[in-house]
């Protein structure tokens, strides 16, 4: 596919267009969850779920059409399609089409946001509207946890203690249900919030501010879930890509340095400041003679290993997948939340879904090294390319420890880094010969 280089857009294309709209409303409450929707599930009812649906349908038809354009979204067809075979001859062929319509529903959601024509000021756009939904949302998460006001709605999920040799902790849980679904969406929004302050330049210095605030208390609000993967995935990819489009020996360097020194002030306040916190990830990582009370930690810890072995070892018995279900039949858990993105399609799409993770991630990685090297780490446009990329990582990580498939902001992203990384970055002859 061929499309045109990437230019500033004039001010007719920069209106707004109904779906960027959507998006943009999306952006800003999907960080609230359950307060715009009723559970972590975005099939629920609520304004997201509603938000996602008119996005979907208006660009149902069109969607469907660059669905032959571009490998990856087609990749993502032929999954979805192979999964509706498979769900048919499951044994729970209600459980398994409803998995697949969600799936299929967030395949359309992409394809949505892939159609639209992105400028380097759309997609700020976009993203400060994620970022300003995760402020309130990690803001408050804070203010409630401290009890300096109770807000509705707040910290009331399920699992709202972490019980030590020293005693009960509470955890946060902040707008959601469960704290792997909140891990899910700040793994998205702290590479964001991080990467839009230190890389996008030149930027109001509100929005900065903004994104600069909103890393910190999306990274204090995160910590109190007791989420270990949530803050591993998020902060892993910050440093990653910050490090990988280093591009000089010097900057390599000095992003070393400041990392080696955040780290080193995060443990201060961690002592200083949340003592009890500190005792629980001491627990949690096992540090010393910190232990956490019951099985629960150990079992969680030793579940995912189990179901990725079951659902490997079910191929041999049915290698054409089980359709998007639970795990059902593992030894001690006979219907489990899969609590991995790999053993969820190897669970549901058999070999074909190992064929397309190897083909899916081999031809992503690709597309974005070509795209975002040389020019592409100066242009105004792929900057945002980079900070989506950081944030799809993050989530990504996160995944390897939760099922997090349903984060409806994730494929909202991926749709905009895939159409992005389709397009022609001007090279430096091209650039120069337009003049500043």
């Amino acid at each position: 596919m061929t499309t045109a280089a990437l230019e500033p857009m004039t001010a007719d294309a920069l209106r707004l267009h109904p779906t960027r709209t959507l998006l943009m409303a999306y952006a800003f409450l999907a960080p609230l969850g359950n307060i715009a929707r009723f559970s972590s599930a975005e099939a629920s009812y609520g304004a997201t779920t509603a938000l996602l649906a008119m996005t979907v349908a208006i660009n149902l038809l069109p969607g469907l059409r660059l669905l032959r354009r571009d490998r990856l979204l087609f990749s993502l067809a032929l999954l979805t399609g192979w999964m509706g075979v498979v769900s048919v001859l499951a044994p729970n062929v209600v459980a398994a089409l409803s998995g697949m319509v969600n799936f299929a529903m967030y395949v359309l959601f992409a394809c949505a946001a892939y159609r639209v024509s992105w400028s380097s000021e759309s997609v700020h756009r976009v993203l400060l509207a994620f970022v300003l939904g995760g402020f309130l949302s990690s803001a408050l998460t804070i203010v409630d946890f401290f009890g300096i006001v109770n807000v509705p709605g707040f910290n009331e999920g399920s699992g709202l203690y972490t019980a030590t040799s020293l005693g009960a902790v509470l955890q946060a849980s902040g707008p959601f249900p469960r704290r792997s679904a909140m891990a899910a969406y700040f793994a998205l929004l702290i590479p964001v919030a991080a990467l839009m302050w230190r890389r996008v330049r030149p930027a109001p210095p509100m929005h900065r501010l903004l994104c600069g605030a909103t890393a910190v208390t999306a990274s204090v609000a995160l910590l109190l879930t007791h989420n270990r993967a949530g803050l591993l995935g998020a902060w892993l990819a910050v440093a990653i890509i910050s490090l990988v489009t280093a591009q000089t020996p010097g900057k390599f360097l000095r992003l070393l340095g400041a990392g080696a020194a955040a780290a080193v002030i995060a443990t201060w306040v961690l002592v200083t400041y949340f003592p009890e916190q500190l005792v629980v990830y001491e627990a949690l990582l096992k540090i010393g003679d910190m232990r956490i009370e019951g099985s629960y930690v150990e079992s969680s810890d030793r579940v995912r290993l189990i179901l990725f072995k079951h659902a490997v070892t079910s191929l041999l018995s049915n290698p054409v997948g089980n359709g998007f279900t639970l795990v059902t039949g593992a030894p001690g858990h006979p219907n489990a939340d899969a609590h991995n993105i790999i053993t969820q399609i190897i669970w549901a799409a058999g070999l074909f879904g190992i064929g397309w993770m190897l083909f899916f991630g081999f031809t992503i990685v690709r597309r974005v090294r070509r795209t975002l090297s040389g020019a592409g780490l100066s242009h105004p446009t792929m900057r945002y390319g980079i900070v989506i990329a950081a944030a799809l990582l993050g989530w990504a990580i996160c995944g390897m420890m939760h099922q997090i498939l349903g984060t409806g902001m994730a494929w909202l992203l991926g749709g905009v880094l895939l159409k992005l990384t389709m397009a022609r970055v001007p090279d430096a002859a091209t650039a120069a010969s337009r003049g500043p």
